[in-house]
């Protein structure tokens, strides 16, 4: 985008600021014939990328641009980047929750029930002092097989930590 700083209606700093509130992911190239700091200064606070003085050049505008470009390109990858390590995250968060079930209520074997804190850390949960939470499980089995021994671990382990829970108030 490139503003002039004065233009009719909305100066150049207005326009910058307003997309920078917004959030709006734009490139802004400023062109002025103003000399003065504090327009520079108003234009880097708001994002601007580029200011240029008038009277401007062919090769400073081109060279100008380019760098534009090249700032957008960089930006847009690194959004890819930052967007699938965002999902890896919450599919790792998803995948470390599950295990907890797998491993606490679904498992033979007979393990202690971790505290609160440490299923915080090691499933990416966020269980807070004082607050509660509604868990649901969807159980996905073979009814004729598995019904009773999930029912009996999945009380047994819930009763306990409930009954813990209760003893401490």
């Amino acid at each position: 985008l490139i503003l002039d700083i004065k233009m009719p209606g909305c100066d150049g700093i207005e326009v910058a600021r307003r997309a920078a509130e917004a959030n709006i992911p734009v490139q802004i190239m400023i062109v002025s014939g103003h000399a003065d700091f504090e327009y520079a200064h108003a234009a880097i606070r708001y994002g601007v990328k580029s200011y240029l003085l008038k009277p401007i050049k062919k090769p400073e505008l081109e060279e100008e641009l380019l760098k534009l470009s090249q700032s957008y390109h960089r930006e847009k990858e690194r959004k890819v980047v930052s967007d699938k390590l965002q999902q890896y995250m919450e599919d790792e968060s998803r995948r470390k929750r599950q295990q907890f079930f797998e491993e606490f209520l679904l498992s033979e074997r007979k393990r202690d029930f971790p505290s609160i804190d440490e299923v915080d850390q090691m499933y990416k949960y966020k269980f807070f002092p004082g607050k509660f939470r509604v868990l649901v499980l969807q159980m996905h089995y073979d009814p004729q097989r598995h019904d009773r021994l999930i029912l009996e671990k999945t009380i047994n382990t819930y009763s306990k930590e409930i009954e813990t829970s209760f003893s401490k108030l």
